[in-house]
């Protein structure tokens, strides 16, 4: 087992890497939203139904 001081230092150096990878949040936030709007408006073709749902919606269907 570790001792007293083993631990602090562990934990001070746990608590230096969370501080820095928080300050890095907002941008890393900014930059999720970015790609989720960009993912969102790659999405924005018209739906691909089957033939059979477009048939089933325009009352017709195939002869075959």
């Amino acid at each position: 087992m570790g001792t007293q001081k083993d631990r602090t230092q562990t934990l001070q150096e746990l608590r230096r890497r969370i501080e820095n990878d928080l300050r890095d949040l907002p941008m890393m936030a900014k930059i999720a939203l970015e790609n989720a709007f960009e993912e969102n408006e790659a999405d924005d073709s018209p739906a691909v139904t089957s033939a059979g749902r477009v048939g089933h919606h325009s009352k017709e269907r195939s002869r075959s």
